[in-house]
């Protein structure tokens, strides 16, 4: 009603995923954890704005099929008693069947690295990076491809300055 170019539909199906994972979990010490994850996936009843005949409006329906998967590595290691170190990296192919192309706009690769560090009492400090990797476009999306980009944050954080209180800057 309130997008004249984009109509809903009172007659569509909800969209249904079906997934599949298995997951390794390996701790060879205490202070270090490795976890190795491989996934599939299958989207049906998708829905998307289809464009209407002879009309300058799309509408919403139940179009395609999506299937994907992946794996991901991960680890975490206390390297010190005030440093936790932790890591990811994750790799995801999905297809869109009806064009049997690449679904577009997830990454094919992200890879996170986080440092975790206590360098005073109730004070830590936690510098963090992601890097995203081979974005395409869906298919027909004729903009310039999606630059890969990393992303950096840094906090510092201050625990138990009351009773349950802590304080974050970002």
């Amino acid at each position: 009603i309130n997008n004249p170019a984009q109509l809903g539909n009172p007659s569509l199906k909800p969209e249904t995923m079906e997934n599949i994972e298995l997951g390794f979990d390996y701790r060879p010490t205490d202070r270090l954890r490795l976890g190795l994850n491989f996934f599939s996936y299958w989207w049906k009843e998708m829905i998307r704005f289809v464009p209407d005949s002879n009309a300058t409006t799309s509408t919403a329906q139940n179009t395609g099929t999506q299937q994907g998967y992946g794996t991901e590595l991960e680890t975490e290691w206390q390297a010190l008693d005030t440093l936790k170190l932790i890591g990811n990296y994750a790799y995801q192919r999905s297809r869109d069947e009806a064009s049997d192309r690449d679904s577009g706009y997830a990454p094919h690769h992200l890879i996170y690295l986080r440092a975790q560090w206590e360098f005073l009492p109730d004070w830590s400090f936690s510098p963090q990076a992601k890097w995203i990797v081979g974005r395409d476009r869906g298919f027909g999306d004729t903009r310039r491809p999606v630059a890969d980009y990393t992303w950096v944050d840094l906090t510092l954080r201050r625990h138990n300055i009351l009773e349950r209180v802590e304080i974050a800057f970002s």
